[in-house]
């Protein structure tokens, strides 16, 4: 075993250790289907068998998730009505999305972001639908996702959340859709 630099991050080996694990026992050992739906849910924090197939345009999708869960692929599964809800460790998200960017071109990688967010948004889980639309830089659709729910989230006394949301937006966004700014004072009202 090979041991770390002194200017490596701490862990770092031991996560470079779990890495390839990861792309040896589980991806590469895996079908290029199985590899190719990894990759496009890769950025949803957890999914529905619906959630799968839309993404991944794999109409085995729910199967998919169920044989991963089923043959110990580190893919746990909460039995919800109506259906599962499916999640990949950290660490496996971490390394999926590594390989994505390694393997699918960037505007791909945007693609599937903003898509996975959109999946998130619709579920009601704003704060992954925003952190996917800021990775994948659609300042539009995060600033639109803030026009849209600042309200309830003010009303909900979420108004520090709308104001680092607005924060994060580049400032030609913001100029270019006052409402964010709006919000964003509206927050800050709040708080005193």
């Amino acid at each position: 075993l090979e041991q770390g630099r002194i200017s490596d991050p701490p862990g770092s080996s031991s996560r470079r250790l779990v890495f390839d694990y990861l792309a040896g026992e589980i991806f590469q050992k895996s079908d290029a289907r199985t590899q190719q739906f990894l990759l496009h849910t890769a950025y949803l924090p957890e999914m529905t068998g619906a959630m799968a197939r839309e993404l991944s345009g794999d109409e085995a999708s729910e199967a998919l998730l169920a044989g991963l869960s089923r043959n110990n692929y580190f893919v746990s599964v909460r039995d919800t009505l109506p259906e599962p809800v499916y999640q990949y460790p950290p660490m496996l998200r971490d390394f999926l999305q590594a390989r994505a960017g390694e393997s699918l071109p960037k505007e791909r990688r945007r693609e599937l972001q903003c898509a996975s967010a959109a999946q998130m948004e619709e579920a009601g889980r704003m704060e992954d639908a925003v952190s996917l639309y800021r990775e994948a830089h659609a300042w539009g659709e995060m600033a639109r996702l803030i026009e849209t729910h600042a309200a309830a989230l003010v009303a909900q006394g979420r108004g520090e959340t709308i104001a680092r949301w607005v924060e994060e937006l580049p400032g030609e966004v913001q100029l270019k859709r006052p409402w964010t700014i709006y919000w964003a004072a509206a927050s800050q009202a709040q708080l005193t």
